[in-house]
């Protein structure tokens, strides 16, 4: 038996605490499961992350609504054709897979971790936010323990 006061332990006939004076007889008030559990911080960076990946998707889709209206829709590069549209298609291909991540990351989806580190991976050379994110999600994400921990947080069926 332990104080509810300080933690202290104590013998069962004891009536008061020798650490603080408290009442053995005090009501013991304990943390509820979801405050101790040890996934609870880890499931906070992976909704981090997943709401991170939005944010860095939606920038990406506004900075390529801003080079679609300010080149009229011609997004060529001179002397390369069809490089600029190439070039384009994939930085689209790269927001929306960004996107498809967080979704999975935020509903603890057993696929939204394997697109997250594709999409990790995908957005390091964008620096200097692809690069945070990128770096970010590997470290997270890769280590065994760490899939372990996401694996815990999926829900059935995931």
């Amino acid at each position: 038996m332990y104080c509810s006061g300080c933690g202290q332990s104590l013998v069962d006939n004891q009536a008061f605490c020798p650490q603080c004076g408290r009442s053995a007889n005090a009501p013991n008030v304990s943390l509820p499961a979801e405050q101790s559990s040890p996934t609870t911080g880890f499931q906070r960076k992976i909704r981090a992350l997943g709401f991170c990946w939005l944010a860095y998707s939606a920038l990406i889709v506004a900075y390529l609504a801003a080079i679609v209206y300010k080149t009229g829709g011609d997004i060529s590069i001179s002397g390369l054709p069809g490089i600029g549209e190439i070039l384009f298609n994939l930085i689209v291909l790269d927001a929306l897979l960004g996107i498809a991540a967080a979704i999975g990351l935020l509903n603890f989806q057993g696929w939204g971790r394997v697109l997250s580190i594709i999409s990790s991976v995908l957005a390091v050379p964008y620096f200097p936010f692809g690069t945070a994110i990128g770096i970010w999600g590997l470290v997270l994400l890769v280590s065994s323990k760490n899939a372990a921990a996401y694996k815990a947080l999926c829900s059935p069926g995931a």
